[in-house]
This record gives structure tokens, sequence and C-alpha cells, in this order.
């Protein structure tokens, strides 16, 4: 498998708040599909079938849509997303418009597979997501205004003129990289707005939507969010268990270790350099261990 977001896949052993949508499936096995794959990987959603995956997941995270400087939900690549006519089709039916793209393949890959919960995860590791996120959180016009923006182009479906897909994605990841110092309070406070608005139009549909975010690896990250809190609202997070060593390094190491080592020279820095350090720091935190979804890399 090749090309899922950063070659990531988040698994997890527990079951989850909201049941159902996966039967028979007691554990959460789910992978990011990067929507820039089909330019540079030429990688498909119409690979998860062929190959077999689509058989495996319960959730699939469709990575990123983006904040935009208006503080409003905003499709990353509309050429990727719903535009582009040539991508293959997954059930081999050819895909009739007007919604093509990445998403009209997600559309077939839940005919085959409706037991796959699909999520649109917002955000992205740009400097511009983290602004942008920063500035809509702020205040509480802001954050509904967002986050209403966001329920209707993913979750009602409304992506753009003339173009609907109501029910394509059945929840919302924030993958907000990072919350600073003075965002603490207003990523808790964001949450908490998208589990109102959410749960609103559960009382309106009758359907359940998934909420999670993406949750950092670093100890001074983990420090600028309220994990109690923000465990209380959403039905899981999807921890980085990945690149604690990269690029930015002057020695070769573990990109993710599973535990500390006295060899390395990280180990006496009181640094997060393994995921056991990461997982006693969420359960510190108080997060429950059944919301604790640990990511781990597939490069490719």
């Amino acid at each position: 498998m090749k090309s899922l977001r950063m070659g990531v896949i988040v698994a997890g052993l527990s079951a989850l708040p909201l049941s159902g949508q996966s039967a028979g499936r007691s554990e959460m096995v789910g992978a990011f599909f990067e929507e820039s794959s089909i330019y540079y990987a030429h990688w498909n959603i119409a690979n998860l079938q062929q190959n077999g995956v689509a058989n495996l997941l319960t959730h699939l995270f469709y990575a990123f849509a983006k904040v935009s400087d208006s503080g409003a939900c905003e499709v990353s690549d509309a050429v990727a997303a719903y535009q582009d006519k040539k991508l293959p089709s997954v059930t081999g039916t050819p895909y009739s418009g007007p919604l093509y793209g990445n998403f009209a393949a997600l559309q077939q890959l839940e005919q085959l597979h409706p037991n796959i919960n699909v999520l649109i995860s917002i955000g992205g590791s740009s400097a511009s997501n983290a602004a942008n996120f920063s500035a809509a959180a702020s205040t509480t016009a802001s954050r509904q205004a967002l986050v209403s923006s966001c329920i209707n182009m993913f979750i009602q479906g409304n992506i753009a003129a003339g173009i609907t897909a109501p029910g394509l994605f059945q929840g919302i990841h924030l993958d907000w990289e990072f919350p600073s110092s003075t965002d603490t309070a207003n990523f808790t406070a964001l949450l908490q707005e998208f589990r109102t608005q959410l749960n609103q139009l559960s009382a309106s549909t009758g359907s359940q939507y998934y909420l999670s975010f993406y949750g950092p690896a670093g100890f001074s990250n983990i420090a600028n969010i309220n994990l109690a809190q923000a465990a209380a609202l959403v039905d899981f997070i999807t921890v980085q268990g990945y690149v604690y060593a990269g690029g930015f390094d002057t020695l070769t190491n573990d990109a993710s270790a599973l535990y500390d080592d006295a060899q390395d020279p990280e180990s006496s820095l009181n640094l997060p350099v393994d995921v056991n350090d990461t997982e006693k720091a969420y359960l510190a935190a108080g997060v429950p261990a059944a919301k604790y979804i640990l990511g781990v890399p597939l490069y490719g």
C-alpha cells in the first residue's frame, strides 16, 4: 500500500462509542488517503478496492480539506476532489457526473463497502492551516461560522454550485497542526461547537456522526491541548505514533520506536521519543484508553 497520508495507518483495538456502522467489528482499523496522491504517485481510491485494503478498513480519512483565510471550510483541490473525469472507476461503472474525482470514487467505494466510515480530515501541516484554525477558533461567532460551513459542505454534502453529495462523509476529523499555548481554550471550544452542531444535525436526520482530532506526540504540543476536556467531546483521537525522528534531527534514529532505548542519544533529554512515552502522557492527561487510536507509519 502506498501513498496513504504519509503512509499512516491508524489502528486501535478497542470498541468505539459510535457503534453499529462497523457491523461485527470490535476494533478500529483506519487509513488516511492523501488527495494529491493521484498526481505524484498515481494512487487512486480504486486501488483500495483492487488490492483488498477496503475489505480491512472500518474508517477512511480523506486528507485534506482546509480552513480558508475567511474562516470557512474549503476544498483544497477542486479538480482532485470532484472535477477530474479521468480517475479510474472503483466499481467498473463510469462516473455519471456532475460529481467526479475522488469524491465520486468514494461514493462507489461506499456502495461496495457500506460499513466503511469515511471522514473528512480538515487541516494538515501547512502554516496557513494552523494560522487560519487559530483565527477561526478565536471567537464564538467565528467558531460557529467555521463549523456550520464544514457541516454544510461535507456532512450535508453541498460541495459546490450544482454538485451535492449528501452522506458522502460520516464524520469530521480535525487536523490542526498545532494549537499554540494561547489556543488551548479555543481548541476545546471549537470541538464543543462541532459536537453541538453535529448533535443538532443528528436530531433532525437520525444519523450519528463521528468527530475526532489529530493528537500530537511532542510534549510541548500535547501541553497546549486540554486532553481530558477534548477527549470527552470526540469519539476518538488519532495519535501521532510516527515522525519521532526525521530530517529535523542531526542523528539518524527510529521514526516510530515502540519503547525508549538507553542507547538512544535522545533518551536522557526528557523527550517523547517513542510510542510508549506518548501513550503514557495521554493516559495520564485523562484520555480514556478506548479513545486512544495509535497512528503507525506505512510509508511509500
